[in-house]
């Protein structure tokens, strides 16, 4: 299935631009109405715009200058991300405040990375 949608994309002064964005898919029209393809993208856009947020709050990462291997630190960040995602033994700290602990205390750093190896 191909999908075209025409949404906002700036507004500068009283100039208003149109993005064309374009999205394909395994899914047949036979099983999938255009409403439900739509709200799978919207949902696919949810996740990703909540993950780009989190990542730059946490670390920084719109700030970043790094040009070379910069895909390869994204990389680390998610993974960082995920571990302290999954680290329950502070559960009234924030992602920023983990990162920050993990930062100042080597052996809470110590157990972000075993979570790592952790199968659950």
């Amino acid at each position: 299935m191909l999908g075209l949608s025409l949404v906002p994309g700036r507004h500068i002064q009283d100039k208003i631009t149109l993005a064309t964005r374009y999205y394909i898919s395994s899914l047949s029209p036979e099983h999938v109405s255009a409403k439900r393809f739509g709200a799978l993208i919207r949902a696919h856009w949810s996740i990703e715009n909540n993950l780009h947020w989190v990542l730059d709050v946490t670390f920084k990462e719109d700030a970043c200058r790094i040009a070379k291997a910069a895909k390869n630190y994204g990389v680390l960040r998610k993974m960082a991300l995920n571990l302290f995602k999954k680290d329950t033994t502070q559960p009234g700290l924030s992602i920023v405040a983990r990162s920050k602990k993990a930062m100042r205390n080597l052996e809470y750093a110590r157990s972000i990375f075993k979570l790592a190896f952790d199968p659950n």
